[in-house]
């Protein structure tokens, strides 16, 4: 089941809250945020094999002090503009347990792809354990069941992980390194790649993220070793 490196793209932009390298925080009740990203993956390719641009934007907002939805909207085109598609996500989560260094959220979100006229649905579950009672430094683990389809085309069943730690250098600097892959079992069973990346986020101000992200897609069945960038500000209110 060999997929496009704009459909690669695409799904790789769709995945939980966090548009970039992050882990889930609830809102208060009745606060918002804006996430606003551009992206290019395929750093590395050839000219003629192309690459993809991509631009995410999400609303978040708090419904109580612990539950938390949001509404994405993505778009990918290749760097030729020949190939393009378009994506919408609703989800939500919420912290089933919050302790001093252990916590664990569970979500669910629904998304469909707009240009493939198909659907998908994800429920997932975050463990994150901080290592130290400050909170600037720890480990976390995100996990979801990918279930897709499309007209025709029966449907699809993928595990989807991701894992990585986390630094706070500064009170408003942090660091990320994370690793994600995804694997399908229906049809059949695929590895579908793995990425490796490094993120770099700074509170510019109290209502001001931005986010920063260099990410190394790891070769599968001889492809080649590529790059991609993605960058963004997450505005609070």
């Amino acid at each position: 089941m060999k997929k496009s490196l704009l459909t690669l793209a695409l799904l790789l932009c769709t995945a939980t809250p966090a548009l970039a390298l992050d882990t889930l925080e609830p809102f208060p009740e009745k606060a918002s945020s804006v996430e606003f990203y551009l992206g290019y993956d395929g750093i590395g390719k050839k000219a003629k094999d192309g690459g993809v641009f991509t631009q995410n934007f999400q609303f978040d907002y708090g419904i109580t002090d612990k539950f938390s939805l949001y509404l994405a909207s993505e778009i990918a085109v290749s760097n030729d503009i020949a190939s393009r598609d378009a994506g919408l996500t609703i989800g939500a989560y919420y912290p089933v347990l919050d302790t001093l260094h252990f916590d664990i959220d569970v979500g669910m979100e629904v998304g469909a792809n707009i240009y493939g006229m198909s659907m998908n649905a994800k429920p997932y579950l975050e463990l994150t354990f901080d290592l130290n009672e400050e909170r600037t430094w720890g480990l976390y683990l995100l996990a979801g069941e990918s279930i897709g389809g499309a007209a025709g085309e029966g449907f699809t069943l993928a595990t989807e992980i991701d894992v990585g730690t986390y630094f706070t250098i500064k009170e408003t600097h942090q660091i990320l390194l994370g690793y994600s892959m995804a694997l399908h079992h229906q049809p059949g069973w695929e590895f579908e790649g793995s990425t490796i990346a490094a993120g770099y986020n700074v509170m510019l101000n109290d209502n001001i993220e931005l986010v920063t992200e260099l990410g190394f897609n790891l070769p599968v069945d001889g492809e080649k070793f590529t790059m991609g960038l993605n960058a963004g500000l997450i505005l609070a209110f």
